[in-house]
């Protein structure tokens, strides 16, 4: 279930990538389907913390969406999903940044609306990377 995560260190950084693709195969629409992912989840975000501790590296996450159709998209799940995965390490002792990219112009506008609905400290972060 956790094959739309692919990881990979690189300097000073470990880039966590989301194949956006990928995970709207597994894209929760009830609260169960949320607590599945997050059950598989919440162990590898755990482990990402000790990893960048043990190898003093920073994180950041690439949000891939090449193939998505905006459609397809159910956000009221995947933001209580990301509002959930932020409480397991609130602080972002790692996590420098969030890119986007492979969206497109309708996947921005979306997130000007959604992105009310996310804790704070995420959307500083967030960059949209054309």
């Amino acid at each position: 279930m956790a094959d739309f995560l692919k990881f990979y260190p690189d300097g000073k950084y470990l880039y966590v990538e989301i194949i956006a693709k990928e995970y709207m195969k597994h894209q929760p629409n009830t609260k169960e389907g949320m607590d599945k992912i997050v059950e598989v989840i919440r162990p590898i975000v755990s482990e990402l913390e000790r990893f960048c501790d043990a190898k003093k590296l920073k994180e950041i996450t690439v949000v891939n969406l090449e193939g998505v159709n905006l459609a397809q998209i159910k956000p009221e799940y995947t933001i209580k999903l990301i509002t959930l995965l932020h409480s397991e390490r609130p602080d972002f002792k790692h996590l420098e940044r969030i890119d986007i990219i492979n969206g497109n112009l309708q996947f921005e506008m979306m997130y000007d609306v959604v992105k009310f609905g996310l804790p704070g400290p995420l959307k500083k972060i967030i960059k949209f990377k054309t």
